[in-house]
């Protein structure tokens, strides 16, 4: 299937699922996302940005800050921005999920360790940029 072709049904899946689901339930926040992807892969990076924005914004509203989904949201976000080059936004946000996850999850919790070392390369990289400077 082309991008075009996958971001025509898919909007059409998230309109659907908005009006008869609601912007709380998870499929309906799970549809948004992988629009998000499909515009990311489009080269629309700002859209989907602000489109995985929303996501945590409408997990954070009915699940918690601290819930699996909503950390899980973040995370995708955190990823996100570091792939359109927003380094100090992923590794901020990406502290804030491993604080996050470390309280919710606790410290051997396989997401909380991946989190962390995420973060941890993130942070070296951006040392390793500022000594290239």
């Amino acid at each position: 299937m082309e991008l075009k072709e996958a971001e025509e049904l898919e909007l059409k899946i998230v309109e659907a699922r908005k009006r008869i689901l609601g912007l709380g339930y998870p499929d309906t926040l799970t549809s948004m996302t992988d629009l998000a992807v499909t515009w990311r892969e489009q080269g629309r990076v700002k859209e989907a940005l602000e489109y995985k924005l929303q996501v945590v914004e409408a997990r954070r509203k009915v699940f918690g800050p601290d819930h699996r989904d909503t950390l899980l949201s973040m995370n995708n976000l955190a990823h996100s921005y570091m792939a359109s080059g927003s380094k100090l936004e992923a590794v901020d946000l990406m502290n804030d999920v491993t604080v996050r996850e470390n309280r919710a999850l606790r410290a051997k919790h396989l997401f909380t360790r991946t989190a962390k070392g995420m973060m941890a390369l993130w942070k070296k990289d951006e040392q390793d940029d500022s000594k290239a400077e």
